[in-house]
């Protein structure tokens, strides 16, 4: 294993990078409303959670909180308790800012154990912060991927002996990993996996290593028995050399820099062969440990397709494994690294400055959106029938009117895979795509009003037309079109949500 160094010359560089890190989460103070795709969902499940006994919002009414020991739930539960000191907004906020801060602090504590001459490579995590996966709304797998880099910096420095606090640090931190995000904690095995192949260690070692994974496999294990996968896969791509290759500059590049084409795909092959290429030149060296864990998440990144995400196949793999790769950078000397943290700082400065621009574009379009469903009934089961033009900000926004005033609808993520789930069966979702009329089916009867947000078009003014031949009424107008269900009165008083 790597022998300890004197890292006291690596100080400045924690409270260098800790600066900027806070400085990165400034957006999230700024503006009220966090852009992200899939960001609103997570708000609702975390506001079920805390509120889930409300007798205005009745959310009992229609979800149940997930007694099952689900992954992908710790975000939530944390949103959740931070709301117990403030709104469910600000809880949202704080956890997101809390992953945007960690990351190149994790990355840098990785760096630091694992090859202690590359800690100032560190200041490029500050590039990758702002990456799409968190504009997906992907927050969970973000905040897992802080926790794994923590793991993987404690596992360097291990000498694989079973001592009580080093093990039982290591197994909570592998058990966070599965709350947070199921695909992380199959990379955290493959990092104990790593760890414990390396250097012919004895049966106890293996054993000692096999209970940090324990916990989080037999929670695992417990959910997949009682059916928490659910759901169709994605079917597969067809394997392409350069989809894959694109797929890895897409993932990592800086976003007001982004490649595209040709230029994505060379620096894609570029990223493949270095890592390789570092990984079998410090194989023999007392990085060994970082060479292995790159080239065994190398592995899977170049053999899975897109079911590993739902539009950006692969690049979860290759965004932590470049993140990982740090470590296999030539070590700087102090001209270079001066060179290296200039170039990281204006390259974080432009992404946090691209962030801001979408926060602002997003505020106040999201402030229309909140200011129109406040004048919606309360408490509504509103069927989302939603534009697949809509910017990715937009995209989930109706959840805003469930957080403030109750009700469900068809399109939340929640299921026996998260924190909560409806009662009953699981209401169709896949028609949210199906924009038009086509999208019309005796499935609406379920719900109380039908929601459709878009511009004012040729296929959602007929939508809004066929709506009110069934004899749903109009109760508000394009672009958010609410239509009440004509077996549904409008319910009377309101719980008294005020507009923003």
């Amino acid at each position: 294993m790597i022998p300890p160094k004197d890292q006291s010359h690596t100080r400045w560089l924690w409270v260098a990078l800790a600066a900027l890190s806070l400085a990165n989460v400034w957006p999230f103070a700024a503006y009220r409303y966090v852009p992200f795709m899939d960001h609103p969902s997570l708000l609702l499940k975390a506001n079920v959670i805390r509120h889930y006994t409300d007798e205005q919002l009745r959310y009992f009414e229609n979800f149940q909180i997930n007694a099952i020991p689900a992954p992908n739930v710790l975000a939530d539960y944390l949103m959740a308790a931070t709301a117990l000191w403030m709104p469910i907004d600000w809880a949202g906020r704080l956890v997101v800012a809390l992953t945007v801060f960690l990351l190149p602090l994790s990355v840098l504590f990785w760096l630091a154990r694992a090859a202690p001459g590359n800690v100032p490579w560190a200041v490029l995590a500050l590039t990758m912060t702002w990456s799409r996966f968190l504009y997906s709304g992907n927050e969970g797998f973000c905040l897992a991927s802080c926790l794994l880099f923590w793991l993987c910096g404690l596992l360097a420095r291990w000498d694989g002996q079973p001592r009580g606090p080093s093990l039982l640090l290591r197994m909570s931190l592998a058990t966070a990993i599965y709350l947070t995000h199921f695909l992380v904690f199959f990379l955290a095995g493959l990092a104990v996996l790593v760890h414990a192949a390396i250097g012919g260690r004895s049966v106890r070692s293996w054993l000692t290593h096999a209970a940090i994974l324990a916990p989080g496999l037999v929670l695992g294990s417990l959910w997949f028995l009682s059916g928490g996968l659910s759901g169709s896969p994605t079917p597969p791509d067809p394997f392409s050399i350069s989809y894959k290759v694109q797929a890895v500059a897409d993932g990592i590049w800086p976003a007001p820099w982004r490649a595209t084409g040709a230029s994505s795909c060379a620096l894609g092959l570029a990223l493949v062969c270095f890592v390789v290429f570092r990984a079998v030149a410090a194989w023999n060296t007392e990085r060994r440990f970082a060479a292995a864990l790159c080239l065994a998440y190398v592995v899977p990144a170049l053999l899975t397709t897109r079911y590993v995400m739902l539009h950006f196949p692969d690049q979860r793999f290759w965004w932590l494994t470049v993140l990982c790769s740090l470590s296999l950078f030539p070590p700087l000397a102090r001209g270079p690294a001066l060179a290296v943290w200039l170039f990281g700082l204006a390259a974080a400065i432009g992404t946090n400055l691209d962030a801001a621009r979408h926060f602002k574009k997003a505020e106040n379009a999201l402030i229309r959106a909140e200011q129109t469903f406040a004048r919606f009934p309360k408490r509504l089961r509103l069927a989302y029938l939603g534009d697949p033009g809509l910017p990715p900000e937009l995209h989930r926004c109706f959840e805003y009117y469930h957080i403030r005033s109750g009700g469900m609808g068809p399109h939340h993520l929640m299921g026996r895979h998260n924190s909560v789930r409806y009662k009953g069966h699981e209401p169709p979702r896949l028609t949210i795509a199906d924009f038009g009329p086509y999208a019309l089916g005796p499935w609406l009867d379920a719900y109380e009003a039908v929601l459709i947000f878009s511009n004012p078009t040729a296929d959602s003014t007929r939508m809004v037309s066929a709506l009110q031949e069934n004899g749903y009424r109009l109760h508000s107008q394009l672009p958010f079109a609410l239509l009440l269900h004509p077996r549904y009165p409008v319910r009377e008083p309101p719980i008294g949500v005020r507009a923003p």
